[in-house]
């Protein structure tokens, strides 16, 4: 184990001396007057790192204003219909299922998706049920080879039962009917036989994550923290390994067991199980997280693949609905400076804003009808459609 830990020590090493992260090349590159010049030397390269969208980590926000009723109270209709707007906005698809099947390439009928909710507050702010369904109905839409993925195959999950029914207000499912999304936690499953090291000290990843799941969905909550300054995405994965308070130096625990799961942990074509980055911003805890009420409404979601953008942009959220900025959460550069899993610079992100998401016209529920048929839209998505636009939303 220790021969195993060790080996841990030396690959985070040569990976950090390896990573030359976009933002610190930029900064090379554009700093004084001889960046000046090589910019001018070569304007191709220039604009490539610069200025063009395709070399931008995208993150989308779509919001709509209907989809809270209160504080605690959501509306799945204009929840789900949030959801397929922001992956559609993501990935320029409009059916659901190739959005998801492009996030997806290699989703197959047998696969099976991993929803890792955040269910730790105590005060009904934890992963909201509207959005993690959402998300499944959305993996449910994907074409596979003899069909689409059945909803039995996708796992939403976070650290324990208890933590799912007492305090997200889950249920618990484990059956095998291929129509219902099973729901369960790690409980005591954790995978031994995968342990590593975090800043020194050992932690052991669940099996959920570890066996289990092909793919993995990163859905976070908007919430700021007593240690952490934050809680959204990279955070999340504190709950995907024991103990966790052998992540509790935050900066750079976080980071760093972030950097450990991608790289240990692949899907059967040999990438990082997880594939997409989800912000619950239905509501947030901008004082006395993590554990506390929320004390705002937000109406949306923060979509990307990269999770250092989207946790940024979710920072910028809490900072512009009450945060005080304490403490500061410089996670979040240091995964990008010292660890490449993303970008902290907002000039190299592509923040698109659909604030609100377009209305549901007659259009829009003919499209999802047609996409229904043609096997790229579930009925129940055809259905919040339906609904959004029966109430002029």
């Amino acid at each position: 184990m220790k021969q195993s830990i060790e080996k841990s020590r030396n690959s985070k090493k040569e990976r950090q001396n390896r990573a030359i992260s976009r933002r610190r090349f930029i900064k090379d590159v554009s700093a004084g007057a001889a960046g000046m010049a090589v910019a001018a030397t070569l304007p191709g390269l220039a604009r490539s790192a610069i200025g063009s969208s395709k070399d931008l980590s995208k993150v989308v926000i779509a919001r709509h204003p209907g989809s809270v009723l209160d504080l605690y109270t959501f509306d799945q209709s204009i929840v789900g219909e949030l959801v397929n707007s922001a992956i559609t906005e993501f990935t320029g698809e409009e059916a659901p299922g190739l959005a998801w099947a492009q996030i997806f390439p290699d989703l197959a009928a047998d696969s099976i998706v991993g929803i890792k909710v955040n269910c730790f507050n105590t005060s009904n702010c934890c992963t909201h049920q509207e959005v993690a369904y959402a998300v499944a109905e959305g993996l449910a839409s994907v074409p596979a080879e003899g069909g689409h993925i059945p909803r039995n195959n996708v796992i939403i999950w976070d650290c324990s039962n208890d933590h799912l029914t007492a305090r997200g207000h889950y249920s618990i499912y484990t059956g095998s009917d291929p129509d219902t999304v099973r729901c369960f936690g790690t409980n005591s499953d954790h995978d031994y036989s995968a342990q590593f090291s975090v800043n020194g000290k050992t932690v052991t990843p669940s099996l959920i994550l570890t066996t289990t799941c092909d793919y993995i969905v990163n859905l976070g909550v908007l919430k700021d923290h007593s240690l952490a300054g934050v809680t959204l995405g990279m955070k999340n994965h504190i709950g995907s390994v024991t103990p966790p308070g052998n992540c509790h130096q935050i900066d750079p625990d976080v980071p760093e067991l972030n950097d450990e799961l991608r790289s240990r942990f692949q899907n059967p074509s040999g990438s990082p199980k997880e594939k997409i980055v989800i912000i619950d911003a239905l509501a947030g805890v901008a004082n006395g997280g993590p554990t506390g009420v929320p004390t705002f409404t937000y109406g949306g979601i923060i979509l990307g693949t990269d999770i250092v953008a989207v946790d940024y942009q979710g920072r910028a959220v809490l900072q512009a609905n009450g945060w005080d900025g304490w403490p500061a959460a410089t996670y979040i550069e240091t995964a990008d400076d010292d660890y490449g899993l993303g970008t902290a610079d907002p000039a190299e992100m592509d923040v698109v804003v659909n604030d609100p998401i377009a209305p549901a016209t007659r259009e829009h529920v003919d499209k999802m009808i047609r996409f229904h048929k043609e096997g790229l839209a579930t009925a129940l998505q055809v259905e919040w459609a339906v609904n959004r636009y029966a109430r002029g939303k």
